[in-house]
């Protein structure tokens, strides 16, 4: 006799259940879903200049958002929701005086940027980390971009920098 109904006065918690069939509507499948890097050398950051940070390598790009050709993710059809993304880097020969600013942008708009703003206090290696939950519509594109004030270029190191996201929900 299969069930049709089930009362939550007659469920037993605390038992185990044995599920056949399909069960759906269970939770979030999380795609699309990403994880890119910079290959090869450091990526040169010009002087006063705002510049999409190069991430040229996926590990993960589940569902195909993101593009290692434009270092931008971009919401897939179908893919509305909310997403989480997360970024970090590191910058050699920063001096005291000198200003970075490091952010995760929506379509380049300033209402959904989260940007960390410093200026260095004395000469050193420059790390950071940053996340962002914002809701997203289908063909938004989510980048990491980087400025820097240092006179000269500089050089995000390759085996430091990572940007990653994921779907949370509908």
């Amino acid at each position: 006799m299969a069930i049709t109904k089930i009362q939550s006065e007659s469920l037993n918690l605390a038992d185990d259940f044995a599920f056949t069939g399909t069960i759906t509507g269970a939770g979030e499948s999380n795609t699309p879903a990403f994880l890119a890097y910079i290959t090869g050398s450091d990526f040169s950051v010009s002087n006063a200049t705002w510049t999409t940070i190069g991430f040229n390598n996926a590990i993960v790009n589940n569902g195909s958002g993101f593009d290692t050709g434009t270092y931008k993710f971009t919401v897939p059809s179908g893919q509305n929701g909310l997403y989480s993304f997360s970024a970090g880097f590191q910058m050699e020969g920063m001096a005291s005086g000198n200003t970075i600013e490091f952010s995760i942008m929506v379509n380049q708009a300033g209402s959904y940027q989260s940007t960390i703003s410093d200026i260095i206090s004395a000469s050193q290696t420059f790390k950071r980390t940053t996340t962002r939950i914002v809701n997203l519509s289908v063909a938004d594109y989510v980048e990491v971009r980087i400025y820097q004030n240092s006179g000269g270029t500089r050089g995000v190191s390759a085996n430091s920098a990572y940007f990653g996201g994921y779907k949370i929900t509908t």
